[in-house]
């Protein structure tokens, strides 16, 4: 009986995995601008189409507010 509930949760796991990368893709390759906050406005994801149209790479966004876009400091 215990096996079974091994082989169930397992699976729903997997599924879950499997829905999880899915999504992930779907972001990263989405043709529009995607950027993810947390509950501070902290920038804690952005997809390759935001480095293409703001000129900010993943990793200088990353941590910041997304008022970067509307400062002085945004790159041409």
């Amino acid at each position: 009986m215990s096996d079974i509930i091994l082989h169930e949760t397992i699976q729903g796991i997997s599924s879950a995995d499997d829905q999880l990368n899915i999504f992930a893709q779907a972001i990263h390759q989405n043709p529009d601008v995607v950027v993810i906050t947390d509950r501070n406005a902290t920038i804690v994801y952005s997809n390759p189409r935001f480095t293409e149209l703001t000129g900010y790479s993943a990793e200088e966004a990353l941590g910041k507010n997304p008022r970067i876009l509307q400062s002085g400091d945004t790159k041409p």
